[in-house]
């Protein structure tokens, strides 16, 4: 592989602090947590840190930080294990600033879409055909459902009967 007289020295290549996170919504939007650690001194110290992508950290998790040699900004690294007690935290996305919520697919091309609008949320699918599966039941429940073909037809298929049930049923 490598000559040992290639490698770097690993003395001091690196320093690891635990701490603990504070916040998870960057003010500026640009993936930091808010992580609280003691310095050598005991004095707590609080900083705006990046975190390696993936990693799922909530505010008051335990985690563990480093420092690379080549650089003065400490990094999130890793989670210690929470309490079995814990409850699992979910995962929040705000909207900022009215701006779209995007699920991107690796390439880029945009897959979802959730915004607010003048009318409510809005949920928007831009790919030209859209398959939605399940292997058990779909509900929708709505005060009311309108379903809107733009240039073609509705077709309902199912494997048995079709059940329509309302006060009314009008066919044109």
């Amino acid at each position: 592989m490598f000559a040992s007289d290639s490698l770097p020295s690993l003395a001091g290549a690196a320093e690891c602090v635990v701490g603990w996170c504070r916040k998870t919504e960057d003010p500026e939007n640009e993936g930091r947590l808010q992580i609280t650690w003691p310095s050598e001194d005991g004095e707590l110290q609080s900083q705006w840190l990046g975190v390696l992508e993936g990693l799922s950290v909530a505010a008051g998790d335990r985690v563990l930080l480093l420092t690379p040699r080549n650089s003065s900004a400490s990094l999130v690294v890793g989670v210690l294990a929470r309490p079995a007690t814990a409850e699992p935290s979910a995962q929040v996305v705000r909207l900022a600033d009215d701006r779209p919520v995007r699920v991107e697919a690796p390439d880029g091309q945009t897959l979802l879409e959730i915004s607010q609008g003048p009318d409510g949320v809005q949920v928007r699918l831009p790919d030209a055909d859209v398959h939605l599966d399940t292997p058990g039941k779909l509900a929708w429940t709505a005060e009311s459902v309108a379903i809107t073909s733009r240039t073609g037809d509705v077709e309902i298929q199912a494997a048995e009967d079709v059940v329509a049930r309302g006060q009314f049923i009008r066919l044109n």
